[in-house]
């Protein structure tokens, strides 16, 4: 059957809970609510919703992991993601086949992983990519890393990036945003 809505539909899954914020890739979406729930539903195959197996979900499902922690940003590549929480961790999970990521390696990560690498830098946003990602800082650095196909990662070069990487050319440079497209920035 097709499941295309092509109207604007009321989404009834959080009652009177706010949603504060969303963030969707290819085929699944987070969303954060102001009673500091994190939920995600969609396509499940790489572990882009975080609940720790591989089964799509077609209703809101909590990330119970999340549970009291204030949600203040996420955003989601083609099936990763990172969020990041009002006390400065970054968490990250899904697919991982060019290190987007940022843990080191490329296995794909079912569970948010925290990324340890962030604990002392004040982040101020997120983007992904197909296969990469960007974190910008309140203290004026760029960290890049994941699939580099094409240079989107900005370092002069093609190779892709475990770890976070800071793009030096825009370090004291007032970042307030970056957008992102899945193969370029």
């Amino acid at each position: 059957g097709d499941n295309f809505i092509p109207v604007p539909t009321l989404f009834p899954h959080f009652g009177k809970k706010k949603i504060l914020g969303a963030s969707c890739g290819n085929y699944h979406t987070i969303a954060w609510l102001d009673s500091n729930q994190v939920f995600s539903w969609g396509y499940n195959g790489n572990g882009e919703l975080g609940l720790g197996d591989t089964i799509n979900r077609s209703i809101p499902q909590e990330i119970t992991f999340f549970n009291g922690k204030k949600v203040l940003g996420c955003s989601s590549g083609a099936n990763h993601n990172i969020l990041w929480t009002e006390n400065g961790e970054v968490y990250v999970w899904g697919f991982n086949s060019a290190g987007q990521l940022g843990i080191g390696h490329t296995n794909n990560i079912i569970s948010p992983q925290k990324i340890d690498f962030f604990d002392k830098i004040p982040i101020r946003g997120t983007v992904c990519g197909n296969e990469h990602t960007i974190v910008w800082s309140f203290d004026n650095r760029v960290f890049v890393w994941g699939g580099n196909f094409y240079g989107q990662l900005g370092l002069n070069d093609n190779k892709q990036r475990l770890l976070p990487t800071e793009l030096i050319q825009l370090r004291n440079e007032n970042v307030v945003t970056i957008l992102s497209h899945p193969s370029m920035n």
